[in-house]
């Protein structure tokens, strides 16, 4: 027991100072301190008007997609307007972790990646105001 709790010790001992240094490394370029500063403050405002639809909407169920050929085909509870800002923070979040693995190879797959999900965070952003300017108008 003793033997498998000092392993399982030194494995995050490891696992904690490679991430850190693999981290810091990544920190250190200016294209991915660009990025991240505009995927944070795009899903921060996605948050943000997230936040502003469910306590301003006047019904429980709002509008939640809305469709130029059909118009609207999607009613329900108001809560479900933090799914969209949690997909983009998901997507932000899992770019990151392939950002990781693909610097050491190659650094154009990791600016393709975070251009992605800096895009991604852009549409949910645009989607959210759109249900934000439909349901409170």
């Amino acid at each position: 027991m003793k033997f498998r709790l000092y392993s399982f010790r030194n494995l995050f001992i490891n696992f904690k100072q490679n991430a850190s240094s693999t981290l810091g490394t990544l920190w250190g370029f200016y294209y991915i301190r660009i990025y991240f500063a505009a995927i944070l403050i795009l899903n921060i405002a996605d948050w943000v008007v997230a936040v502003a639809l469910k306590y301003n909407a006047t019904q429980d169920q709002i509008v939640l997609h809305y469709n130029v050929d059909f118009g609207v085909d999607l009613y329900g509870d108001s809560g479900r307007v933090f799914l969209l800002p949690l997909l983009g923070l998901i997507i932000f979040l899992t770019n990151s972790l392939l950002v990781v693995n693909a610097n050491k190879h190659d650094r154009g797959v990791s600016h393709g990646l975070m251009a992605v999900a800096t895009l991604c965070n852009f549409l949910l952003l645009i989607a959210q105001i759109s249900l934000y300017s439909y349901n409170l108008r």
